[in-house]
């Protein structure tokens, strides 16, 4: 084996490694999730618009404005908006579990 294919031998599995290490962590996986459960949403509506008509309504009349949006949504949307709530919870549950762990250190004057 010459020293080349020893290499990349070696960086194939240091990227194995990696990789299995960032899917094996929560965070990390929270935000894929999340970044791509967003990018779905914003790919099957048309957020713009919702939020142009969302505008347009009365004070009032902005909870049966989202009621309707909801029951009237495909199937897909509302998938995909599920996911990135439940995402994004999970996510600042492990940043504030994270947080809650790391010492603070105050010093005094």
């Amino acid at each position: 084996m010459t020293k080349s294919t020893i290499e990349k031998a070696v960086m194939r599995r240091v990227w194995r490694i990696y990789v299995t290490s960032l899917i094996v962590n929560k965070a990390a996986f929270a935000g894929f999730l999340a970044v791509v459960s967003g990018a779905l949403f914003g790919r099957f509506v048309f957020v713009e618009a919702v939020i142009d008509n969302m505008l347009a309504t009365e004070l009032g009349q902005i909870p049966a404005f989202i009621y309707t949006a909801m029951t009237t949504a495909d199937t897909p949307s509302l998938l995909a908006f599920a996911v990135l709530c439940v995402s994004v919870f999970m996510f600042a549950k492990i940043l504030k579990r994270s947080l809650l762990v790391l010492p603070f250190r105050t010093y005094a004057v």
